[in-house]
């Protein structure tokens, strides 16, 4: 297939399913969902903090003050929405608590904002020659690390999810890794590492660290994925969450064999959330009666391994197995008095195992992780499990 410029968006589509890929980037079918009230909002609530970090922070021409921030919401509000604005909709409402919140929780006044709403257009070689590669950032910041010294580049993605997301899921996230070779691109040489931020403007900051070495390997991925898109020539379709907002829905085999069939695709895009909710409510249910049913079923094997004085049962071509449970916990306070602080500034969050894996690195010597394993780790242990195989 074609691969005219590469973009996360366009790796995400092709991930997920090539036929999408194929539909809406090679033959300029429109994908749904576009100018809706999530999206309108969104729109707004962007071009609101690009414009102050921009005035208070860049050009120094303001002080912080969220007056100031929400008098610019109201400007663009109108120019997005093209209606006068009625600051008494709850539409505006709830766009005005998201700046709230961010305004309450961020303070930019120990890094040097470099950029927002930066757009980058690089030249990057793939199978079969040079691509375009695109990306934009909300904002880009950069820092020193007060306790490590290391010069930080911080790219930062505004998100309205009504959702909070996780740590892994973030730092997961192909566009956040594609931003983070983007950084690197643009500022290699001046950085130690880079942090790609997902800004929750609902919620809370959630923040993926990426060593060098790290964005390097999502430069080969990167490099893979694109080798991948330019030899495919089947363009298979593939059910994914995203289905309803395909362009090609209603053609598509795969989602018309599943929605036939009575998968959940017979579900979702009739305007009618009626069956979605029943069929999520009986699946929950049905889910609830099964795992108390096995854990009835569990505490019935243990009591018999307990009391046969065995770790396994055999019958019937099939084999019960006991496994005991434990887990190593740490004490912070603890570990940061033994590792080098290097390594307990560099963890997410301390536990067992960033620590692993810094011993694992040689980052921590033999006499520090004796130690540590001495003095800052415990155990504990919690009921056995059981496990039922065919024999």
């Amino acid at each position: 297939m074609e691969l005219t410029r590469i973009s996360a968006t366009k790796f995400k589509t092709y991930a997920a399913c090539p036929s999408r890929y194929e539909a809406e980037y090679i033959k300029g079918g429109k994908a749904g969902s576009s100018a809706g009230v999530p999206a309108l909002t969104g729109s707004a609530v962007h071009a609101a903090l690009e414009e102050y970090v921009k005035m208070v922070y860049v050009d120094k021409t303001d002080d912080p003050r969220l007056e100031l921030l929400i008098d610019l919401l109201g400007e663009h509000w109108e120019s997005v929405w093209k209606e006068p604005l009625d600051t008494k909709s709850a539409t505006y409402k709830d766009a005005v608590e998201m700046l709230k919140t961010w305004h309450e929780r961020t303070d930019l006044s120990n890094v040097t904002v470099l950029s927002t709403e930066y757009k980058a257009i690089r030249t990057v070689e793939v199978p079969g020659g040079q691509r375009e590669f695109t990306y934009i950032f909300d904002r880009c910041d950069y820092y020193v690390d007060e306790i490590t010294g290391e010069r930080v580049i911080r790219v930062v993605d505004y998100k309205t999810f009504r959702l909070n997301r996780g740590f892994d899921e973030v730092r997961k996230d192909l566009q956040m890794r594609m931003y983070a070779v983007g950084a690197m691109l643009d500022y290699a040489g001046q950085c130690d590492r880079v942090e790609v931020q997902m800004d929750l403007l609902r919620h809370s900051t959630v923040t993926a660290t990426y060593s060098v070495e790290e964005i390097r390997e999502f430069y080969v991925d990167m490099w893979e994925l694109a080798g991948k898109i330019l030899a495919d020539d089947t363009a298979e379709e593939r059910l994914n969450s995203e289905c309803i907002f395909c362009v090609k829905r209603s053609t598509c085999t795969a989602v018309r064999s599943n929605a036939a069939a009575g998968g959940v695709q017979s579900l979702i895009g009739t305007g009618d959330v009626t069956d979605l909710l029943e069929a999520w409510y009986e699946v929950d249910a049905a889910r609830k009666a099964a795992e108390a049913a096995k854990s009835e079923l569990d505490d019935a094997l243990r009591a018999t391994l307990d009391a046969e004085q065995v770790k396994n049962l055999t019958g019937g071509g099939f084999k019960a197995s006991a496994r005991e449970n434990s887990r190593r916990n740490v004490d912070p306070s603890k570990a940061a008095a033994i590792v080098p602080p290097q390594v307990f500034a560099a963890a997410a969050k301390v536990s067992i195992t960033a620590l692993d894996k810094a011993y694992k690195a040689g980052e921590i010597d033999e006499d520090a992780w004796s130690k540590l394993n001495a003095q800052a780790v415990s155990r504990t242990t919690g009921a056995a499990s059981v496990s039922v195989k065919k024999a």
